[in-house]
């Protein structure tokens, strides 16, 4: 059985439909991206998993749950954890102190009696750093990292939440070489922890790096689906998106 899986999900805003009937599902263990040109319903689908938006028709399930109309926070508790486009961080805060205060926000737990462990679930807080590439910076305040420190940190606060499925909003926005390539070893460790990631990203280099999977929307349908080999040879694809000339081929692929 998926661990997410997505039936005849569609979303009106008025008398535009933003998705009209995507039937997905996301494994347990996988790195899936979303891909789309601009437009196509990848944010908003993101939105109506997590809850920040009801889903017009269609059913979601998730862990065997049917979560359909649950409020973000209680999907947020059953373990499905999305970030956003932009980092929301407690700018006056150290690194530390950003983990440290999500992780009470989801355990309940008071601050002066939260253990690491407690706090995290699964991974302490320190291990949750140490997995973002952030070790070296836990005593810095968040105001005074570069944008692809901030971008880990921000990945490190919905991993206090212990999620079982990460989804990740344009998670390399912005970033240079250096700081995409440490992003990308990123999202590995975390799929190396047991965590699923589903992604939503621009950089098709890094995407058809690291995803195993890649689901292509296209008008807020789901044109393709399939590995990367696959997508970027697609000509559905390559005509809605990629571009003939695009640049990708030859990329190193996710191992099978």
């Amino acid at each position: 059985m998926a661990l997410l899986e997505l039936t005849g999900i569609g979303k009106n805003f008025g008398g535009l439909a933003a998705l009209g009937g995507v039937d997905l599902t996301v494994e347990e263990g996988e790195i899936l991206g979303l891909i789309g040109p601009n437009g196509a319903g990848k944010t908003t689908l993101f939105n109506v998993i997590s809850g920040v938006l009801p889903p017009s028709a269609g059913r979601i399930v998730y862990d065997g749950t049917d979560i359909t109309r649950w409020s973000l926070h209680r999907i947020a508790r059953h373990g499905l954890v999305r970030t956003f486009q932009q980092t929301e961080l407690f700018m006056e805060m150290t690194v530390l102190e950003n983990v440290l205060v999500s992780a009470r926000a989801h355990s309940g737990l008071s601050f002066r009696r939260m253990s690491g462990r407690e706090a995290a679930g699964r991974m302490s807080v320190h291990e949750i750093i140490e997995l973002v590439g952030l070790s070296d910076l836990t005593d810095e305040r968040a105001e005074n990292l570069p944008h692809g420190h901030r971008r880990a940190l921000g990945i490190a606060l919905a991993l206090a939440a212990a999620p079982s499925l990460l989804l990740l909003d344009e998670p390399l926005t912005g970033m240079d070489a250096g700081e995409t390539e440490a992003m990308v070893s990123t999202i590995e460790r975390i799929r190396a922890r047991n965590t699923t990631v589903m992604l939503v990203e621009h950089n098709m280099r890094a995407v058809m790096r690291c995803c195993d999977r890649i689901a292509v929307l296209d008008f807020g349908k789901l044109i393709a689906e399939g590995p990367p080999q696959r997508i970027q040879n697609d000509p559905r694809v390559i005509d809605a998106y990629l571009g003939a000339d695009e640049d990708i081929h030859g990329i190193e692929q996710a191992p099978a």
